[in-house]
């Protein structure tokens, strides 16, 4: 990422969110964890990375989150436009599995489900959106 970007660590604290971002300067995608991913689309850093390891993450597991299940798909969301039109096909198919997935996953609760049902239906109606204004 370093060289990618051209940033420079930053030692002058020790802030939590810099010492993360200095670590993230020396990892691959491939070196991603689900709360780098997570943690990037929330800073709005690293986001071709973040979005393609969160691709790989949801292909497994598409409730894949730190805090939450569905929360790299509820990050999707807010992603601009042409990232998520990047990357159609293979969202496509991570919805279509969640929406199999979600009668036979181990939810909390019942608001929970809801609330994982509501982010797939979010990002499904965004991606038609998108492909029919595209």
């Amino acid at each position: 990422m370093k060289d990618l970007y051209g940033y420079q660590y930053d030692m002058s604290t020790s802030d939590n969110l810099v010492l993360w971002f200095n670590q993230m300067l020396e990892k691959r995608v491939s070196d991603f964890t689900i709360p780098d991913v997570c943690r990037s689309l929330r800073q709005n850093i690293f986001i071709e990375q973040a979005v393609q390891a969160g691709i790989a993450y949801m292909m497994s597991d598409p409730f894949a989150g730190e805090l939450w299940k569905g929360e790299i798909a509820d990050k999707f969301i807010n992603l601009p436009s042409e990232d998520l039109l990047k990357y159609q096909e293979p969202l496509s198919s991570i919805i279509k599995t969640a929406n199999k997935k979600i009668e036979s996953e181990q939810w909390d609760d019942e608001d929970e489900k809801n609330d994982v049902f509501e982010i797939f239906d979010r990002l499904s109606k965004k991606l038609t959106a998108l492909t029919v204004t595209k």
